[in-house]
C-alpha cells in the first residue's frame, strides 16, 4: 500500500478570490458576517450545485426570474447566485462565467510512495489533473472492450492497479502462448483505434 494520499479538489477560483479580496479569511467567516448559509456558498464554490436552474412554463415565479441572457427564458440564475453577486458587488455573469456553468464537483486522488515525493520533482497540478482525466477517459474506453481484452491491456500497460507486464509474463500468467497474447493485444489496439472509441482520447493525443 502506498503511504501518501493526495487529494485535489476543484473550486470556482473566481468566486473564491472575490470573497478573499473582501478581507474575509474563510468562506465560513464570509457566510456568517453576511447571514447566509455556508453550505449554499460551498455548493456553488465546489460545483455541487449549478448557479442556474431550468424555468418551466407555467411556474408562478417565472415573472421574478432573472434569466440568463440568450437562453430564451429557459434558464435563470439561482437565488443563491444572485445573492452572492449582490453581496460581492460583482455581476453574476462574471462570478459564474460560461466555461464554469456546467462544471461538476470533481475530486482527483493520487496515491504514491513518500520517497518519490522526496527524491523526485513533483508533478505540476496541471499534470496531475490531466493525468487523472486521461485515466478516466482510458477506463471509459476500455470498458467497451471484452473483459479479457481489458485485462490484457491493463496488465500490458500497468493500468487500473495492475503491475506492468510484458507479453511473455502475460502468457505465463494465463498459460497461453506468446503469439496468442500478441493477437489479443493487437485486436485490442485495433478496437481502440476505431473512431467510436478513439474520439474520447483525441484531445489528449492532439495536445
Amino acid at each position: 500500500m502506498k503511504d501518501l494520499r493526495i487529494e485535489v479538489k476543484i473550486k470556482n477560483n473566481i468566486l473564491y478570490s472575490a470573497i478573499m479580496e473582501k478581507g474575509y479569511k474563510t468562506v465560513g467567516e464570509f457566510s456568517q458576517k453576511n447571514n447566509i448559509y455556508a453550505t449554499n456558498v460551498g455548493s456553488l464554490l465546489n460545483f455541487k450545485r449549478s448557479p442556474l436552474y431550468e424555468v418551466k412554463k407555467g411556474r408562478g415565479y417565472r415573472r421574478k426570474a432573472v434569466f440568463l441572457e440568450g437562453s430564451g427564458e429557459t434558464l435563470a440564475w439561482s437565488k443563491e447566485a444572485l445573492n452572492l453577486s449582490s453581496i460581492l458587488s460583482i455581476p453574476v455573469e462574471d462570478l459564474f462565467p460560461e466555461q464554469l456553468r456546467e462544471a461538476r464537483q470533481n475530486l482527483y486522488i493520487i496515491e504514491m510512495e513518500s520517497w518519490k515525493l522526496l527524491y523526485n520533482k513533483p508533478k505540476s497540478l496541471d499534470d496531475i489533473v490531466i493525468g487523472n482525466e486521461l485515466k478516466e477517459k482510458i477506463n471509459k474506453v476500455l470498458k467497451t472492450l471484452h473483459p479479457r481484452t481489458q485485462k490484457f491491456l491493463n496488465m500490458n500497460f500497468g493500468l487500473n492497479g495492475e503491475e506492468e507486464h510484458n507479453m511473455k509474463e502475460i502468457a505465463e500468467h494465463f498459460d497461453i502462448s506468446n503469439e496468442r497474447v500478441r493477437q489479443i493485444l493487437h485486436k485490442g489496439f485495433r478496437y481502440l483505434k476505431h473512431p467510436s472509441r478513439s474520439k474520447y482520447l483525441r484531445d489528449f493525443v492532439e495536445n
